[in-house]
């Protein structure tokens, strides 16, 4: 069984797939939720050109995380929830689909 990543450029969304032996591959989840983590910042009021600037990244760049079209980096998912004040709840919705 091997796990593997697939990002759908039409709908902006990343998937996770398991593929079983030579089997066909079985869509798991989506696992980034990019529309709460955008409603989560507008609540928020912080600016995304702030964000971006905490993330060490330009505002295109956090926006095409935003967008799913790029990942999140696992220090850049730290930085968003403490900057966000994003409870654990928060935090595994958005990133992980929990």
């Amino acid at each position: 069984m091997k796990i593997k990543k697939i990002v759908d450029l039409k709908s902006t969304k990343v998937y996770t797939v398991i593929v079983e032996n030579n089997s066909t591959e079985k869509e798991v989840k989506d696992l980034y939720n990019g529309e709460l983590l955008k409603a989560v910042i507008e609540k928020s009021g912080v600016k995304l050109k702030f964000i971006a600037l905490r993330l060490g990244i330009s505002p295109y760049g956090l926006k095409l995380k935003l967008d799913g079209v790029n990942e999140f980096k696992n220090s850049e998912m730290i930085a968003l929830s403490e900057l966000l004040k994003l409870s654990c709840n928060d935090r595994e919705k958005i990133f992980f689909g929990l």
